[in-house]
């Protein structure tokens, strides 16, 4: 209700209408201010919940490369349990992805894990094999590997020798993210960087691979091959 109305309403002597229409005045304010309180608390709860969505995630620019040239990698690595992941073996039999966790307690790289195992069998078709390398604790990469039940082995890098020889180091205990292909000399030929709640690259090496339309193990034996099978992939 405005002054004007106010005063068509009532009789109010004129020594008391300066006194009303402070008080409109103040009531006016206030209610502009509560309103701004309340558009900014808003704000700041949207903020809020997308910083939580995105912990964990990479603050790494996202990028897909070849690089020009990269360290061999190691013939021979050893998993969580003890036993030995027979590299050389697996990028020439098959189509060998590194998969990088930025720490055991990065929640996007938790993500990633289950969405490869959800995936598994469009990867296994176009022959893909995988092998995650993380920091540790080992206990803790344990764990991660026992709640995303991916089906291949975990490897911890000790000291972070593999991600600095690859040039991946985030941090003292953190390693970049990454999709890293390894070809038959088991070095780098392809590289997806960076990793975040919208995006986790998986989409990006299969359209590298030419895997949209899916090649199968079975009438495929060798990756190199061409064989169709009526199979989109979206990220």
């Amino acid at each position: 209700m405005t002054n004007a109305k106010v005063q068509s309403k009532l009789r109010i002597r004129p020594e008391h209408r300066q006194r009303i229409y402070s008080v409109f005045d103040v009531a006016t304010a206030c209610r502009r201010i509560y309103n701004l309180i309340t558009m900014r608390s808003t704000s700041c709860l949207i903020l809020l919940a997308l910083l939580l969505a995105t912990h964990g995630s990479s603050s790494i620019p996202i990028s897909a490369e070849q690089p020009s040239s990269t360290p061999q990698l190691p013939g021979v690595l050893t998993d969580i349990d003890g036993r030995p992941v027979y590299m050389q073996k697996l990028a020439t039999e098959h189509r060998l992805v590194v998969v990088t966790l930025k720490a055991t307690w990065c929640s996007v790289c938790t993500q990633q894990l289950i969405r490869l195992r959800d995936r598994n069998a469009k990867f296994q078709a176009c022959g893909i094999r995988f092998v995650i390398v993380s920091p540790g604790p080992l206990r803790e990469l344990k764990s991660v590997a026992e709640r995303t039940r991916l089906p291949y082995p975990f490897v911890e890098d000790v000291d972070l020798d593999l991600a600095r020889s690859l040039g991946l180091v985030l941090a003292e205990d953190q390693i970049v993210p990454a999709l890293l292909l390894i070809n038959s000399e088991r070095r780098v030929s392809w590289m997806q960087r960076g990793r975040n709640p919208a995006y986790f690259g998986d989409t990006a090496l299969l359209q590298h691979l030419d895997c949209a339309t899916v090649r199968t193990a079975t009438t495929c034996p060798h990756p190199s091959q061409q064989c169709l099978v009526s199979a989109t992939s979206t990220e």
